[in-house]
């Protein structure tokens, strides 16, 4: 994903500073995942010289510079799949449902800011099988196993439309994820082989939840490629779309998703 904005302007070109983002992994859906993520800066020099009129003489299409803007309302809902931890390495679905509302700017520049609701089955069964560490550290948990399986929070979002596809990016801070502090035991302590009979089985140590626990399990991340059904160049009042995600813990994959979408188009203005 990149980002550009202009710092200098001349009529027929201008010089931008640019931000770039890539995310590499199997999308947490089996362990070890060795992933990376990549943020590169630089500078680009855009020529302009192929805007239509300029070899003519004509002016420019006025319409290439009028502001046009309206407001939407959206929601999604996804089924994705992720793994646990080594010793639980099967895939399992993660249901989760948003909305959102925004603006759209010049039919190309999308913001918004929403809410999702998750809920984890790898979580659900952990809890309902009376796991290790939910039954040492928090049997609380076995009152309500779906309940503290489900993960809430509010998220701010930027999208970039070329017609019928989309590129976004959302950055989120979660509300209600009391499992994780679980996930990360399993995932973040040391895991080693042992033979019994000859069989081997995998050993875990827990993680400790220390300053980098609290940022991970706070801030969620999302990126992804959204198809719709009408092209969005067309402002259609009523549009749907598909999309593929890889929902993140901060930057490191949480689980892949597969989504259907609508939105509503209103208060538009030029």
């Amino acid at each position: 994903m990149s980002f550009f904005y202009e710092i200098i302007k001349w009529e027929t070109s201008a010089l931008r500073i640019g931000l770039n983002y890539v995310h590499h992994s199997n999308g947490h859906v089996k362990l070890p995942n060795q992933g990376f993520n990549s943020f590169m800066v630089g500078i680009s020099y855009e020529n302009k010289y192929n805007r239509e009129g300029y070899f003519s003489g004509k002016e420019s299409s006025p319409k290439l510079y009028v502001k046009n803007s309206y407001n939407y309302f959206s929601a999604r809902f996804g089924i994705g799949q992720n793994t646990l931890s080594l010793v639980y390495n099967d895939k399992k679905e993660v249901y989760s449902l948003a909305l959102s509302y925004g603006k759209v700017v010049n039919k190309t520049y999308k913001f918004g800011f929403g809410m999702y609701y998750r809920m984890y089955e790898h979580y659900y069964d952990y809890i309902k099988n009376e796991g290790e560490i939910v039954l040492e550290n928090y049997p609380l948990f076995l009152e309500n196993p779906f309940g503290y399986a489900t993960n809430f929070g509010f998220f701010g979002s930027g999208e970039l439309l070329l017609n019928h596809f989309g590129v976004e990016f959302e950055m989120g801070l979660n509300v209600y994820k009391p499992f994780y502090k679980v996930d990360w035991i399993l995932n973040k302590g040391y895991n080693y082989i042992e033979y019994n009979d000859g069989d081997p089985y995998i050993v875990a140590l827990p993680g400790e939840l220390d300053w980098y626990y609290e940022l991970k399990r706070s801030v969620s991340s999302r990126l992804g490629l959204k198809y719709f059904f009408v092209g969005t160049q067309k402002t259609p009042e009523h549009n749907f779309y598909i999309a593929a995600h890889i929902n993140a813990n901060l930057g490191q994959a949480d689980f892949s998703e597969l989504s259907l979408g609508y939105v509503y188009g209103f208060n538009y203005k030029k």
